[in-house]
């Protein structure tokens, strides 16, 4: 019995020992696992802030959306350019960018560009651009192989300028725009001065075309805010004989964004066209926006 009493100390103080171990091991691994969380969360803060390019100048109207503060602001000189940032480039207007590889490219109007890592994990180099749209000119190489551009497959060369979105003009939306039959007009028939026949499907084709600009300026305010501002637009307007466009409504869109069909409706409405003799025109268009 003694010596049970006297073995029983020895026991107790190996279990407190074994306990402080496994306690000191799991704190320590705690301790660990959060510096080593810490080092990651950091790595990506630093990822997103790695600049990747510089705005050397631009003419026009250029938007850059920011992948890391998540803001729509417009280009100015000196902008520093950082992975996943995006770029869209307005008619009548350009942006030459200087790259950290040395490169310099020229993104002429109506070019949306996207950028990135060629292994955006680890931020591994050749840079990648992706031109979605538009066309690029090389004003400088730099180091070999360290930039690649990749142009939409839509397009058939990378130098080639390619239209701006809404299609229009397309051959597979061409068909959709559909018009209230015109009684056939005699044109000797002498008509008051100023006033001419109904305008032709070509004609008001032609007439929304001329808009384009504007259109454009409503998909980059509302890429702003709403990225999913893409799609189709389908909608119906009266063109009335003193040519003003009336009873303006959204038949269908697929956008997913109140501000661009809202814009778009505001383009419409200050839309004109030719005088002409006769009914309304009752017109459904489809716009498409990529």
């Amino acid at each position: 019995m003694k010596r049970s009493k006297l073995l029983n100390p020895q026991k107790s103080n190996k279990k407190k020992f074994l306990v402080l171990i496994i306690t000191a091991t799991f704190v320590f691994s705690t301790l660990l696992l959060s510096a080593w969380i810490l080092v990651k969360l950091y790595d990506q803060q630093k990822d997103l802030t790695k600049k990747i390019a510089n705005i050397k100048s631009f003419e026009g109207d250029v938007l850059v959306l920011q992948n890391q503060s998540k803001k729509r602001i417009r280009a100015f000189n000196g902008l520093s350019l950082k992975k996943f940032d995006r770029l869209y480039v307005a008619e009548n207007s350009n942006v030459q960018i200087i790259f950290e590889t040395g490169d310099e490219l020229k993104f002429n109007e109506n070019s949306e560009i996207n950028l990135r890592y060629w292994d955006n994990t680890k931020n591994v180099l050749p840079i990648f651009v992706y031109l979605r749209r538009g066309s690029y000119q090389i004003l400088k190489n730099g180091k070999k192989n360290q930039l690649l551009v990749e142009s939409d497959k839509n397009l058939h060369h990378q130098f080639e300028k390619t239209p701006f979105t809404p299609s229009l003009n397309s051959d597979k939306y061409r068909d959709e725009l559909s018009i209230d039959l015109v009684t056939p007009q005699d044109p000797k028939k002498s008509l008051p001065l100023g006033v001419s026949l109904k305008p032709t499907n070509r004609e008001i084709t032609t007439n929304v075309k001329s808009y384009l600009q504007h259109f454009q300026k409503c998909q980059l305010n509302a890429l702003g805010s709403e990225l999913t501002a893409k799609g189709q637009i389908t909608i119906g307007f009266s063109i009335l004989p003193d040519g003003k466009v009336d009873k303006i409504k959204i038949l269908d869109s697929t956008t997913s964004s109140q501000q661009l069909d809202a814009c778009v409706k505001t383009v419409f409405e200050r839309m004109t066209f030719n005088k002409f003799e006769g009914d309304p025109i009752q017109v459904n268009y489809p716009l498409r926006f990529d």
